[in-house]
Formats: C-alpha cells, sequence, structure tokens
C-alpha cells in the first residue's frame, strides 16, 4: 500500500494520497485509544479537517483489510 501523508506537523488540514484504486478505512486516535473518528476513502486525495483538535499528538491508521500503515500525526 503506497500512501503519502502530509504536511506532519499540520496546524489544521492533513492531506493524505493514494496510488491504488481500493476503498481504505481512515481511524484517528489520540495517544490514549480513543477513537476520534473513522471513515472509508475511495478517492485518489483524502482532507483530513483537524482543526477541532487540540494540539497533540495523535495515531492516523489507515488499512485495506489486509495491509496497515499507522503514522504520528502531530497537531500544532
Amino acid at each position: 500500500m503506497s500512501i503519502k501523508i502530509y504536511p506532519n506537523p499540520t496546524p489544521n488540514q492533513l492531506r493524505i494520497d493514494k496510488q491504488a484504486n481500493e476503498t481504505l478505512q481512515l481511524s484517528l486516535t489520540n495517544l490514549q485509544g480513543q477513537l476520534l473518528f473513522q471513515q472509508d476513502w475511495q478517492q485518489n486525495q483524502e482532507v483530513v479537517d483537524l482543526s477541532a483538535l487540540a494540539a497533540g499528538t495523535y495515531i492516523l491508521t489507515i488499512s485495506n483489510g489486509k495491509e496497515q500503515v499507522t503514522q504520528k500525526i502531530v497537531k500544532r
């Protein structure tokens, strides 16, 4: 799975690009493991609005059911 996540750290919006033409599931949790949002993603680029979240570190997980990518996200 080829995924590009930027900018990181981010002030408000996180962009995620993918190459493959498949449905992926995005989920964002805080460091305590609390699920903040989860959504299916089918487009080649997704913009995730983080403006409602406090500054801090979060965990973004992207999965296609077979593979999983996990990335720490820092919101300024």
